[in-house]
């Protein structure tokens, strides 16, 4: 989940670039682009408000995991699955805004994250 985290946020910046925007590289950085991402995904129809959801869940599952606090428990496997595939999904949403081809076969995508979430891929 931390590595579909990572690629998701720079995904992100990589949109907001393009669009003439950057999160400057101090803390806090991670939570602004969660909110670019509430922004851009949170308001819309369909699956975006979920993926936008996601996104923020994912972040504070990465910082319980790399800053442990026993009070701050981690999402159990199939929550982090979940979370994984959602980032997928946000890294997908951003190549087709920014007009770029799909992602190659080697990360689930499709139907093949279909099957990776049933746990037959």
């Amino acid at each position: 989940m931390t590595l579909s985290y990572g690629q998701a946020r720079k995904a992100v910046s990589m949109l907001l670039l393009a669009h003439g925007w950057r999160v400057p590289d101090q803390p806090g950085k991670d939570m602004r682009i969660a909110e670019a991402v509430d922004a851009w995904l949170g308001r819309e129809d369909g699956n975006g408000p979920r993926l936008a959801d996601s996104f923020s869940r994912s972040r504070k599952a990465r910082n319980d995991e790399e800053y442990p606090d026993a009070r701050a428990p981690l999402p159990d496997d199939a929550a982090l699955r979940q979370l994984t595939l959602d980032n997928i999904r946000l890294l997908q949403r951003v190549r087709a805004e920014l007009g770029l081809p799909r992602s190659a076969d080697s990360l689930p995508t499709g139907d093949a994250i279909e099957r990776w979430a049933a746990g037959n891929g």
